[in-house]
This record gives C-alpha cells, structure tokens and sequence, in this order.
C-alpha cells in the first residue's frame, strides 16, 4: 500500500511537472509574440507620422532624415522571423513606407 501511495506521488509530481513546463513555453511563446507586434507597431506608427490627418497628403514637418530613420528601422527588423500574422502586417508597412518615400 505504501508503495502504490509513492508510485501516484510521483505520478502525479510528474504530471504536474510537465504541465508546469507546458504552460511556462506558452507564455514565453506569447511574451516573444507581444515583443514582435511590439516592434511592428512602432514602426507602423512611424511610417503613420509621414502623413497628415487624412492621409491624403505628407505630414507638414516631414524630413528627409524621417525617411532615413524609418529606413533603418525596417532594414534592422527585415531580416527577423516574425509569425505569420506580424509579418504580413510588416510587410503592408513596409509597402507603405516605399510608396510614400517613392513619392
């Protein structure tokens, strides 16, 4: 009897173990995606900030080294393996930055 009490000790100590180490990867996987969007969000915002309200025109105070920040945010972050869902969205963003500096 004590050994069938011992053997479900460390059944479940096991069990519990490799559930702990489960949900520990699922939230380092969702911390690292949150870091991902993170990145893809700043430079969306920056590529938002070349252009004025209605986005039918370039912002007033619009700059060439704007351009060139821009540009080395994207050239830093290009070569990153991103999930599917951030890399699509960076590159739209992408696309939007070359068409605007293509104006």
């Amino acid at each position: 009897m004590k050994n069938v009490k011992s053997t479900l000790l460390i059944v479940g100590l096991v069990i519990v173990g490799i559930g702990s180490f489960f949900i520990y990867n699922q939230q380092q996987e969702n911390r690292f995606l949150e870091f991902e969007g993170y990145e893809v969000s700043i430079i969306d915002k920056r590529v938002n900030e070349l252009y004025n309200d209605e986005k039918d025109d370039f912002a007033q105070n619009i700059t060439t080294d704007k351009f060139a920040e821009i540009n080395q945010l994207i050239l830093e972050v290009d070569d990153k393996d991103y999930s599917e869902k951030n890399k699509s969205r960076f590159e739209e963003i992408k696309n939007e930055f070359k068409s605007a500096e293509a104006m």
